[in-house]
């Protein structure tokens, strides 16, 4: 049976709850990491020493980072510069074009690139439709965009799905 485009490889609480040994185990090299929700609450600027230790860990450890984000130009650069890694904005995921930059931001091959994001609508669909690995995290702040609540609600359902069925496990 045909996996969903929605369902993500894997699922876990947090960013720092990945498992990023079992992330290398996997040839995965690059992770494209999606901002909003993800790595920071949404409209919050504040990078935390928490933050900076996890980026420079992954980078430490030989994984590519680019920080990705549908938000404009202002937001995305500001948080990126203080992680020190590289960024798209405006990235209007799931559209595949976001995904195409960051694999030449990356210099990977997509077969070792992975996605790491909150929504299953933006972040895993377009890493699906892509052809990457994708990581889904629980969204750091419920508090959203009204049109974002809406998908979470059709997002929490899909999930329970994915998981009674045995096609997802949480990873805590």
């Amino acid at each position: 049976m045909k996996k969903s485009k929605l369902c993500p490889h894997l699922y876990y609480s947090s960013i720092y709850t990945i498992d990023l040994d079992k992330i290398k185990s996997l040839e995965i090299k690059g992770l494209i990491i999606d901002l909003d929700n993800t790595i920071l609450p949404h409209h919050h600027f504040i990078v935390s020493e928490e933050l900076k230790s996890w980026f420079k860990n992954l980078i430490e450890r030989g994984f590519k980072v680019c920080v990705i984000s549908n938000n404009s130009v202002n937001k995305v650069k500001k948080i990126a510069d203080k992680l020190q890694v590289p960024f798209i904005f405006n990235a209007v995921k799931p559209l595949l074009w976001s995904f195409r930059k960051a694999t030449k931001i990356l210099s990977l091959d997509k077969k070792y690139i992975a996605i790491v994001g909150d929504q299953m609508f933006t972040d895993i669909l377009g890493g699906n439709w892509f052809g990457i690995f994708t990581i889904l995290v629980k969204p750091m702040n419920p508090y959203e965009h009204w049109w974002t609540r809406k998908l979470r609600i059709l997002q929490k359902k899909l999930l329970n799905r994915f998981i009674s069925k045995g096609e997802l496990k949480y990873l805590n």
